[in-house]
């Protein structure tokens, strides 16, 4: 696989020396051309997933290393949120905070890779999993409030 490569970053920037963005309507369909298709690593844009679970089932399967696009495309959303933020509270803009969530969410593509090799699974289904987790305990803190 190609994890290290990917896993190559320093602090808050990291660097995918080999990517593919597919930016047109269609969602990616890799394992419907296989032939044509010699990424590395898929990196799509923002609401650019899968076409279907068998597709990331096949990539993973190929080699290629697919990073789920609600994994790796949040760090724009946080800095609004602090942006948002700091109006909110009448505050200037403060990028530690912004730093901390980005931290979190470097942690949580690490996780998404790690686990994705140790247990010998595609990264979309690990990244679903950890997903529908997290929606289930903020559901079940904010019912016991």
């Amino acid at each position: 696989m190609y994890f290290n490569s990917v896993k190559g970053w320093e602090g808050r920037f990291f660097r995918l020396w080999a990517a593919l963005r597919t930016m047109d309507s269609q969602c990616p369909k890799p394992a419907s051309h296989p032939p044509r298709l010699k990424a590395k690593v898929i990196a799509g844009g923002a609401n650019n997933q899968l076409a279907d679970p068998e597709t990331g089932r096949a990539v993973y399967e190929r080699g290629m290393l697919y990073l789920p696009d609600y994994v790796i495309n949040g760090g724009g959303i946080i800095n609004v949120a602090g942006e948002i933020r700091a109006l909110d509270r009448q505050e200037a803009f403060d990028p530690a905070w912004v730093e901390k969530k980005l931290a979190r969410l470097m942690q949580t593509l690490d996780e998404v890779l790690d686990r994705s090799k140790a247990e010998h699974r595609p990264t979309h289904e690990i990244a679903n999993e950890m997903a529908k987790a997290r929606i289930s305990e903020a559901a079940e803190q904010k019912a016991a409030a």
